[in-house]
């Protein structure tokens, strides 16, 4: 069967003046529709708004969007200059909070050292216990508690900085300096540069590992064993001084016994003699307080060794012992002696 050829119609081309309008319409459309667009763009801007930079992405937002954005750029650089703005602040408290908490370390430490030179002088006195008891009823009066138990260094700081209400701790802590320093045997015009050197906690944490026993505790123990010497010693005495009871009695302290003599060795003027010549100038009259002086002084050349001699005490013969602690405390009493020519070398050597 037989197909009909299907023909395609041309279509009519428009005439010379109808192609003129359609351009003219075209041109007319575009131009509104260009002006539409200026029009609605206009309304989403904002003369409060600053100029935000530019993003590198080329992702192109709406304008109701790219006001959003806008925003949060505004909003990210007021919180930028802001932040500045406190941590700058920041570091200048931080700053000045660290030169205060170096001037107040300073203050304590100078402040400790003349707590220092006072308690040392109160505690040598013969008046330390009526000054102690006054110092204790000044704080009783002010309304501050002392305990049966507080300590005479205790009571000395917190007469000193009875203003600055301290806590219990720091009262324990400056007080333990003070009698650890003490116990040392530490000079006042060293003192503070004794404990910067090694800070007051340091000076409490080696104080706690050397023993579990309290200082006062560790004090007694030496003040035994120095007692125990001396009574060793007595059994060969060096010298002996006969006289009557009467005078004798005149001599000793009372409950102790114990006598003080001064006086001097002087080496024989013989060429070919080794001896020398000890003369007894005098008795000082009793004073209790010399002979405890006295006690003190030997019992704090060995209060951190005390455990050692009380162990040696009862192993060994009495009369080695006895000679073992000599040597100690001579060996002890040099090297202070060695301290304060050096101290007063120092003192000598600025003035100049």
């Amino acid at each position: 069967m037989a197909t009909k050829k299907q023909t395609k119609v041309p279509t009519k081309k428009p005439s010379a003046k109808q192609a003129k309008l359609n351009a003219d319409a075209q041109k007319r459309l575009a131009t509104v529709k260009a002006k539409a667009t200026v029009t609605k763009l206009s309304k989403y801007k904002s003369k409060s708004l600053p100029k935000t930079k530019s993003t590198s992405t080329s992702i192109i937002l709406s304008p109701r969007y790219q006001q959003t954005y806008d925003k949060l750029e505004i909003k990210d650089s007021e919180f930028s200059k802001f932040e500045k703005l406190i941590a700058g602040e920041l570091k200048r408290i931080r700053r000045g909070v660290k030169n205060l908490e170096q001037q107040y370390r300073a203050k304590t430490y100078e402040g400790l050292g003349e707590a220092y030179k006072v308690y040392q002088a109160v505690i040598k006195s013969p008046y330390a216990n009526d000054i102690l008891s006054n110092v204790r009823w000044a704080l009783i009066d002010e309304g501050h508690k002392i305990q049966k138990n507080t300590n005479n260094a205790a009571m000395i700081i917190k007469y000193c900085w009875a203003d600055a209400e301290l806590t219990n701790k720091k009262v324990y802590d400056y007080s333990t300096a003070l009698q650890a320093a003490q116990l040392k045997n530490i000079e006042t015009d060293y003192f503070v540069e004794w404990i910067k050197k090694i800070s007051i906690a340091q000076v409490i944490a080696d104080y706690k590992e050397k023993d579990e026993d309290s200082l006062a505790e560790r004090m007694r123990r030496a003040r035994l064993v120095i007692l125990r010497w001396l009574e060793t010693k007595e059994r060969n005495s060096l010298a002996q001084i006969k006289m009557t009871a009467w005078d004798a009695e005149r001599l000793i302290s009372a409950g102790t016994n114990q006598v003080v003599m001064l006086g001097t060795a002087l080496r024989r003027m013989d060429r070919e003699s080794f001896y020398a010549d000890i003369h007894i100038t005098t008795i000082l009259p009793p004073n209790i307080d010399i002979d405890v002086m006295v006690v003190d002084r030997m019992a704090k050349q060995i209060v951190d060794v005390v455990g050692r001699y009380e162990e040696q005490l009862k192993v060994m013969d009495e009369e080695l012992w006895s000679k073992d602690l000599e040597a100690y405390l001579s060996a002890e009493e040099s090297e202070a002696t060695r301290q304060t020519v050096e101290k007063w070398k120092g003192k000598r050597v600025k003035k100049g």
